[in-house]
Parts: structure tokens; C-alpha cells; sequence
């Protein structure tokens, strides 16, 4: 029977949960003043009364009736406060009882509810409170809780394996947080999700950029946030094959980050860095012992079933890399025992090592095991995943490939080494990650990646050569373990195509490495001229491809500082293609643009554009020069850019316009990445004719320190780019209309 005062309670918070006011539910069945001392519980409710009020809110009767457990704020309280098996169990029982509670309210249980499916290793669990819970952070339209809500789905559903929707939440998310200049938290944990997905879909470049980004975002703290961040980005090095770029931001993490912070996250991090000392080059079997030994003393306080089967297949790993296979086998049978509480890259390592069991035994199973796992990853759209599978079948079963062979026996031959004061595993990263070349190296402009199994890949790929834009597909294979890098350049115009090499990368110490260049070009019946003259170009140019990977390596422990990436985005009403004309006719912009002052255009080839634009109303009064190679995709509404000429205190700069129809409208997002001047290095003038040269000459780590130039730096070119949008729009618009 319904009793008062709860009757009245529960009626108020039902009413104002679906946004109703007493006269809009009493409506003309019952009097306001009735529903009032109902309410205050100065009347004791009739069953006609109650019935009619179900009916006017779309309930059941009993659903009047003080659930068993408690309100949900109150069982909210307690599993907050205590985390206790049974709290989460009577929030889950509130939750499903007060359905028709307050958005916000439902929002928090449900992010209780996933954290402690989270520390269960229950993921399934997990993503289904999630799911609900982004649902209802668009229904609240608060920024804050939709971020948080799609960067906990984006990590949830990358742990599960399922990657393409991964990366579709966490861009969502770091775009909503960049769009609406949200606090540090919010940005670090969107960008968190972001460089953990996009390492999983074999995006290791675009990963790269955004782990630095995250890094100088969380500099000078020591927090869960920190740590976290400095976990993934040591993640995102090991992919790379950066195993001291990896192992100084883990030993960070493990440095400074406490166990009074969070035990748990402590006991992950010992987990991740005695993983890495397995897989470096050469593996440390003893530090990756003790690491395991500190998270199993620490587990004895605060164990769950997923940190102990992550314990256990960290010594299987480590009985197999010291020959101990009967142990891995028992560790491997303890672990298939029990229900599986690891992530969905965890569980598959652990088939790819029963599979390395099976092989080194002789049975033929393993082979093709290792081969369907493989498949399956990329099917999954876990490129990055998948490329380890096909690595380790391939050290399985053959040796390092030889370097491709000339065709012809009289192929010209060139071969340089240099020694670079860089860690050789940071080199053989440099040279592996293609897509970040434009960003870090002279010549190239953009790189495509155009398909990739994990040790074959094929790139189309265009550089600067001179005055010219040049185009050539590049079909490379990659040997992380031995750190080679063999290719074979197609298509290129100069003669003596097609150019084989190799690129071999040895350590000479834990600072230093040796890199050698080895190109074979075949002579097509050219004559003897033209071949010596083709034999010394590619002499010269593997002395200049050298020359520019140390001066990028050498400054390795410095890059995170000097790198920066960052989106403009903008929704514009008018049509597609009006506002990718607007952005391709860049001869046009000195009318349109109040900006610019002039712009040089010439377009050698279809679509690919050199251009020399002159900007004014620079704060120091100065019209600054910028020279740069626009490649033109209107099929894709792409335009990909990069500056050759730029102004200090910026090294480098590139970037991509890219248009999505959307609604009744166009989004438009200009996506740019940056390498400011490194202040450790003497300035090298960019154009001895560029008059502004000569007052660019500024240390970037002088006035106000590095953190404000990437500060102004992103201000001045998100201003630039913003402006540029919103013209392009107000155009489209103009045109339409006047078409009307």
C-alpha cells in the first residue's frame, strides 16, 4: 500500500523528471490544489488517484512504490564512497528501478557502474554502460559529460577489439573538446583515447603527433592524468620501434607517479614496462622480473581477476623468452582455466604465443594459427595488432629478407653510412613512420599509405625535387627486429628508375647508431652519360638523405616539445563544392581574403599547386612570406599542404582542408601540424633573399618559454585558418543566393 510522505516525494521527483508542472500533469482529471497536498503529503493518495496519475505519466502503479534498495542518490552515495561489490550491486538495482530518474543522476551511475566493469575486466558489461551513457550526455547536452562519456566508450570498445567505432568516438570526443575549449582534464583524457586508437588502427603517424601534443599538455604534473599519458605515449613509441624514447616515458611515469595515487594504475604501469623490456632490442629478461615481482607484491592488496591474469601472462611471456617453454605451456593452460578478463589485445598475445609453442614443438598447427589470427586482426581493423602477428610469423619462419637486387648486372651502386648520436631504435622509428616525414623531413610533402600488412607496405608518396613536384609510389619492407628497411621506388622521372635499396640501422651503444643507405638504380638503355651522371645524383642525394635523418634523430628527446598538432573546424551552410572552389582558387584570395596581399600561383600538374603568399597585419607590422606545395583531391574534398618557406619561430608546417557534407551544410575541418625551431641549434636561414629573415632570428624558448610560442604559434595559425572558413562560407552563401 502506498503510504505518505514517500508517495509524495516519489510523485514530485517522477513529475520533474519528465519536465512537467502540476498543472500540465493534473490536467483535467484532477485539480492542481489535489495534486499539491499530494505532493506535501497532506493527503493520503486513492487507488483512483494513483491510477489516473500512472496513466497521465505513461507508469505502472508500482512504479509509485520507494524502490528496495534506496533511492538512486542514495545508492549513488554509497558506491561512490565505498566501491564495495555489494554498493554496486544495489546502484545497479537502483538504476534499473529509477529509470525515470534525472538524466544527470542516471549519467553518474552509469559512470560508476563501467568503472567497476572496467576494473573487473568485465568490458562487455562495461560497454554496455557506456553506451547508455553517452546516450544520455547528448540528451543533457552538457560538453563536459559527452566527452568524458565517448572517450571512456572509445578506450572500452579498443579494449574489446573493435576498433572502427573506437576511433569514430574518440575523434568525436577530441573534436567536441577543441571546439568547445575544455579544461585541461577533459582535453588530455579526449586526446588519451584518441593517440590509444589510432596507435590500434596502425595510424602510428597521426598517433605520434597527438602523444606529443598529450605530453606537453600534462608537463609538470604527477597525477593519474600524467601517468596515463605517458603510458600511452611510450605505447606509441614501442610500436615504432622507439624503445628509449618509450622506456624514458614509462621510467618518467614510474618515477614520479605514487602508489597512494592509485594502486592499481601503479600496478599497470609495472605491468606495461616489464612488457616493454621483453620486446625491446636486445630484451632485458631481468628487468622485466623485477617489474613483475612489484606488481605481484602490490596485488596482494588490491588483486582483480583482470591484473592477475595480466601478472600471469607477463611471466608466461617471460618463461618463453628464457627458453623456460614447459613453463609458459603450464602458465598458458593456468590462464585458458579461468574466464578471460583481459583486453582483446591481451587474449589474442596469448594466442600468438601458444602459436610460437606449437611452432618451436613442430606441430603444424601453428603456423596457420598465427596466419588466421593475423587475417582476423585486419579484418578487425586492428592494422596495428595484425602487423605484429605477420612479424612474428615471419621471424618464425625466415630470416631477415635480403636486400633487393639490381636487375641489371650493371646497375650503378651507392652506399653511404654516417654515425648519428641517437639511439638506434629512435632512427629505425623515424624511418618506419612514412606518414610523419613531411612534418620532420625537407623534401617529402605528403605520404599515403596505400596498403599494409604489417611488413609489406606500399606508399605514393610526393617531394619537393628543385622547382618541381614529383610523384612515385614506394613499396618498402620492414624488419623492426634486424632494423632494416628495404624499398623499391616505381615511377619516378629521373633517369635510372627504378631505384632499389636498403637502409640498415645498427647500435653502437645505447646513444649512438650506425645508418647505412644503400641504393641500386637499373639503367633502362640510357646512354653512358646520362647513367654516370644518374650515378652521381643518387651519390649526392643518399649523402643528403643521410645528413637529413641525423638532423632530425639527434634531436630526439627534444621533439616532443617542438612538435605541436592541432583542428580548426567550422560548420558552413552552401554547398560543398562552392566552398572547395573558394579554398582551391588560392589566386583569388587577395580579393577575397583581407589578409593576404598577394599570392604567385603556378600549377605545373592537375591538381598540384606551388604558391607564394604574402600575409599582412602581423603584430610586428611586418608582410611575411610563405611559400608552399598544395595538392588539390576535389574528388576526396582534400586538399593536403605544406609549407616550404615559413616564418619563425616554425621549422615546418603542414596540414589537410578537408569538407564533409553534413545536414544542409558543409563541415569543414583544417587539421595542421607544426615543428618550431629547436633553440639548442644554430639558426639556419631559411632564404638569404627573404627580407623578414632577418627579424625572425627569435629563440622560441626565450620570451615567455617554449609553452607560449606553441601558444601563439596556435593562436596566429587557428586565427588564420578560422577566418579563411568563415570567408569561404559567407561566399558559398553570396553565390547562392545570387544563383536564386
Amino acid at each position: 500500500m502506498l503510504r505518505q510522505p514517500a508517495f509524495g516525494h516519489r510523485l514530485k521527483k517522477l513529475r520533474l523528471a519528465q519536465g512537467l508542472s502540476q498543472t500540465a500533469l493534473a490536467g483535467e482529471g484532477m485539480s492542481t490544489g489535489y495534486l499539491s497536498r499530494l505532493e506535501s503529503g497532506a493527503r493520503q493518495p486513492t487507488d483512483r488517484a494513483v491510477g489516473y496519475l500512472a496513466d497521465r505519466l505513461g507508469l505502472q502503479s508500482s512504479d509509485f512504490e520507494e524502490p528496495a534498495t534506496g533511492s538512486l542518490a542514495h545508492a549513488l552515495t554509497l558506491a561512490s564512497s565505498t566501491g564495495s561489490p555489494d554498493a554496486v550491486v544495489a546502484l545497479r538495482r537502483a538504476l534499473a528501478a529509477e529509470a525515470h530518474e534525472s538524466p544527470v543522476l542516471r549519467w553518474q551511475a552509469l559512470w560508476l557502474l563501467a568503472r567497476a566493469a572496467r576494473v573487473q575486466g568485465d568490458h562487455t558489461t562495461e560497454r554496455d554502460c557506456l553506451t547508455h551513457l553517452v546516450a544520455l550526455g547528448d540528451e543533457v547536452g552538457v560538453s563536459e559529460l559527452r566527452v568524458r562519456g565517448l572517450t571512456r566508450l572509445a578506450r572500452c570498445l579498443r579494449s574489446i577489439g573493435e576498433i572502427t567505432p573506437a576511433v569514430d568516438a574518440a575523434v568525436q570526443a577530441h573534436r567536441i573538446a577543441l571546439h568547445e575549449d575544455l579544461g585541461v582534464e577533459d582535453r588530455a583524457a579526449a586526446l588519451l583515447a584518441l593517440v590509444s586508437v589510432q596507435a590500434e588502427a596502425g595510424r602510428t603517424g597521426e598517433a605520434r603527433v597527438h602523444a606529443d601534443e598529450l605530453t606537453a599538455l600534462v608537463r609538470g604534473r604527477s597525477d593519474a592524468l600524467f601517468a596515463e599519458a605517458m603510458w600511452t605515449a611510450a605505447a606509441v613509441r614501442m610500436r615504432q620501434g622507439d624503445y628509449p624514447g618509450a622506456q624514458a616515458c614509462l621510467d618518467d611515469a614510474l618515477e614520479r607517479f605514487t602508489s597512494q595515487e592509485d594502486l592499481i594504475l601503479w600496478i599497470r604501469l609495472r605491468l606495461a614496462a616489464g612488457r616493454l623490456h621483453l620486446q625491446k632490442m636486445p630484451a632485458d629478461p631481468a628487468r622485466a622480473q623485477h617489474r613483475a615481482e612489484e606488481a605481484e607484491a602490490a596485488l596482494a592488496l588490491v588483486g582483480t581477476p583482470a591484473l592477475r591474469q595480466d601478472l600471469t601472462a607477463l611471466k608466461a611471456d617471460l618463461a618463453f623468452a628464457t627458453g623456460r617453454h614447459d613453463d609458459a605451456r603450464a602458465l598458458l593452460d593456468e590462464l585458458a582455466a579461468d574466464r578471460p578478463r583481459m583486453t582483446y589485445r591481451g587474449q589474442v598475445r596469448l594466442e600468438i604465443l601458444r602459436h610460437q609453442l606449437l611452432i618451436l614443438a613442430g606441430d603444424p598447427a601453428g603456423v596457420p594459427g598465427l596466419r588466421a589470427l593475423a587475417q582476423q586482426a585486419q579484418q578487425d581493423a586492428n592494422i596495428d595488432l595484425a602487423a605484429e602477428i605477420w612479424r612474428v610469423l615471419a621471424d618464425a619462419l625466415t630470416p631477415p629478407t635480403p636486400t633487393p637486387t639490381p636487375t641489371a648486372p650493371t646497375a650503378p651502386t651507392s652506399e653511404h653510412t654516417a654515425r648519428i648520436a641517437a639511439p638506434a631504435g629512435v632512427v629505425y622509428g623515424l624511418l618506419a613512420d612514412a606518414v610523419r616525414w613531411p612534418l620532420l623531413l625537407p623534401a617529402p610533402v605528403h605520404v599515403e599509405r596505400i596498403d599494409f600488412d604489417g611488413v609489406r607496405e606500399r606508399l605514393r608518396l610526393w617531394d619537393v625535387d628543385g622547382e618541381r613536384v614529383r610523384s612515385f609510389h614506394l613499396n618498402r619492407i620492414l624488419h623492426p627486429h634486424a632494423r632494416t628497411v628495404a624499398f623499391e621506388q616505381e615511377d619516378t622521372a629521373r633517369p635510372g628508375a627504378p631505384t632499389t635499396g636498403t637502409w640498415t640501422i645498427e647500435s653502437d651503444g645505447d646513444t649512438h647508431c650506425r645508418v647505412t643507405l644503400r641504393q641500386d638504380r637499373t639503367p633502362e638503355r640510357l646512354p653512358a652519360t646520362t647513367t654516370a651522371r644518374s650515378h652521381r645524383e643518387q651519390d649526392g642525394e643518399s649523402a643528403d638523405r643521410i645528413a637529413e635523418l641525423r638532423a632530425v634523430a639527434e634531436r630526439w628527446e627534444r621533439l616532443d616539445q617542438l612538435l605541436l598538432s592541432f583542428e580548426d573546424s567550422v560548420h558552413l551552410q552552401g554547398p560543398a563544392e562552392l566552398v572547395y572552389d573558394f579554398l582551391h582558387r588560392i589566386q583569388d584570395w587577395p580579393e577575397r581574403l583581407p589578409h593576404i596581399d598577394a599570392v604567385d600561383v603556378r600549377e605545373d600538374a592537375p591538381g598540384v599547386q606551388i604558391a607564394a603568399v604574402d600575409t599582412g597585419a602581423a603584430p610586428d607590422g611586418l608582410t611575411r612570406t610563405t611559400r608552399g606545395v598544395r595538392l588539390c583531391f576535389p574528388a576526396a574534398a582534400r586538399i593536403v599542404f605544406k609549407e616550404l618557406l615559413t616564418p619563425a619561430p616554425i621549422a615546418a608546417h603542414t596540414g589537410e582542408w578537408s569538407l564533409t557534407p553534413d545536414g544542409d551544410g558543409v563541415r569543414v575541418v583544417c587539421a595542421q601540424q607544426v615543428l618550431l625551431h629547436d633553440p639548442h641549434t644554430p639558426h639556419n636561414p631559411r632564404d638569404p633573399r627573404d627580407p623578414q629573415d632577418r627579424h625572425d632570428r627569435r629563440d622560441p624558448g626565450a620570451a615567455g618559454g617554449l609553452a607560449e610560442t606553441r601558444r601563439q604559434v596556435r593562436t596566429r595559425l587557428g586565427h588564420a585558418s578560422t577566418r579563411t572558413l568563415h570567408l569561404a562560407g559567407w561566399r558559398a552563401r553570396t553565390a547562392v543566393r545570387r544563383l536564386r
